[in-house]
């Protein structure tokens, strides 16, 4: 918002004698201006824990949302420490990139390690184009993670972009945002692992040692994640021995603070399937109690730390010896 003054002049014809008043007033008002926001966002192209050799895609979308068109856009970008440009992967809308400059609007120089892109209608290898209020352009790049990176090292990127308009008279500078719903322009930042996740099981059954018929034995199997990310989509399955008899009800989890769900399935055909459901008194077995059971198993729902003590629980069952 800017203001101007005016000298307003009241002419007055009274009696043959010119009173002249004047008066200052100041009005506001408003200029049309550009602006740029760039929101970008981060994929891991391998999936999974990012590990060192992983590719990481950029990709970033550039609207205007000023009331004036935004002209000379131009996006740069330097490769992020610990990672490495993979050559020809600039893309700007559908339309590849190559790195070299003069031939398009991108070019990646591998003396400065960055990408410099020109963006816009009528973007040239020389100069960046333009994008009226309301319309978007999109860009994307990727990298790879070098080798040897300790483990929790942390990647930064954050995208710088440039441009003017027809009511400006130095160019206009900002940065891309991560998060959009955080305060200030968010750089991205990934952690890399060196380790994947690791579950370590412990199997135990109590009461121990020889037993009569007709006692209930709790298998117990304890799972710890010792690796060095965190573990998703695993399961734990259960044998029932077959000379015993799975007791209805017993299958149980206990998940401490890890924050997973579980999902408890069986099967009656050693494992081939889960989609039976235990009935009492099931392959003749006592009231309570299914002999068609073969096995139990466990399935997890969530991500499981690595980090203790939100890295470990237990799941069990009972079974009777006949």
């Amino acid at each position: 918002m800017k203001s101007r003054t005016y000298r307003q002049v009241f002419v007055t014809l009274l009696g043959g004698v010119i009173l002249i008043n004047a008066e200052l007033t100041t009005r506001a008002y408003s200029l049309a201006l550009p602006q740029l926001s760039v929101v970008g966002t981060i994929t891991d192209v391998n999936s999974g824990t990012l590990l060192s050799g992983d590719e990481l895609e950029y990709a970033f979308q550039v609207t205007n949302v000023g009331d004036d068109p935004a002209t000379l856009i131009v996006l740069s970008n330097s490769i992020p420490a610990g990672t490495s440009y993979v050559p020809a992967s600039m893309w700007v809308n559908s339309v590849n990139q190559t790195d070299l400059a003069g031939d398009d609007t991108a070019e990646h120089s591998a003396l400065d390690n960055k990408i410099t892109i020109r963006l816009g209608t009528l973007a040239t290898f020389l100069t960046g184009g333009t994008l009226l209020p309301g319309e978007s352009t999109f860009i994307r790049f990727r990298v790879i993670v070098n080798a040897a990176m300790s483990p929790g090292t942390a990647i930064y990127n954050q995208a710088s972009v440039s441009y003017s308009g027809a009511n400006v008279t130095e160019p206009i500078t900002g940065l891309s945002d991560s998060d959009t719903k955080a305060p200030g322009n968010q750089p991205h930042v990934v952690f890399v692992n060196t380790t994947p996740p690791a579950i370590q099981l412990t199997h135990s059954a109590t009461p121990g040692a020889s037993q009569p018929p007709g006692t209930d034995v709790t298998f117990t199997t304890a799972f710890n994640n010792s690796g060095g990310a965190p573990a998703q989509n695993f399961s734990v399955t259960e044998l029932v021995h077959p000379n015993m008899i799975f007791k209805i009800g017993s299958a149980n989890a206990n998940l401490n603070t890890t924050g997973l769900s579980v999902v408890v399935q069986y099967s009656n055909d050693d494992g081939v399937s889960f989609t039976y459901t235990p009935a009492s008194g099931g392959g003749g077995a006592p009231s309570g109690y299914d002999h068609n059971v073969t096995n139990v198993r466990f399935v997890f729902m969530g991500s499981l730390s690595q980090v203790a003590p939100d890295n470990n629980g237990t799941v069990g069952f009972s079974a009777q010896i006949p």
